[in-house]
């Protein structure tokens, strides 16, 4: 399911909290190489590598690649991101953007911060609207 209507506030807050239940990594991407954002969460780091594509982003022949992200999912992390930002769209350079969340290797949740483009899985739609 696409959509292009934000996520932010307590639903934000609360769809991070939900898919603690259903994701076990969540992924991002910076052209800044530099970790000190990440330093609270550097013991869920995962992998981090350079990439072109990531979900629902295709970098153009020739655009230098930029940083992915990996890290668990947990409580920390979801934790994290509801202080740093107050929606999935607000996350826009300086800051990580694009952020992805997966179980296993299916992506679940994908975004496109600076296009305002969201991806769902139905089951997390489904979280969306169980109250």
């Amino acid at each position: 399911m696409y959509r292009n209507e934000d996520i932010q506030g307590a639903v934000y807050e609360k769809l991070l909290t939900k898919l603690l239940s259903c994701c076990d990594t969540v992924q991002c991407v910076t052209r800044d190489e530099d970790d000190t954002f990440f330093e609270p969460i550097m013991e869920a780091l995962v992998d981090r590598r350079y990439v072109t594509a990531w979900p629902i982003t295709k970098l153009g022949p020739g655009a230098a690649p930029v940083l992915q992200y990996t890290f668990h999912y947990n409580f920390q992390v979801a934790s994290f991101l509801k202080e740093r930002q107050s929606s999935l769209f607000s996350w826009l350079m300086p800051y990580p953007e694009d952020w992805s969340f997966w179980r296993g290797d299916t992506c679940l949740l994908a975004t496109c911060s600076h296009e305002q483009m969201l991806e769902m899985a139905s089951e997390v739609s489904a979280l969306l609207e169980d109250k």
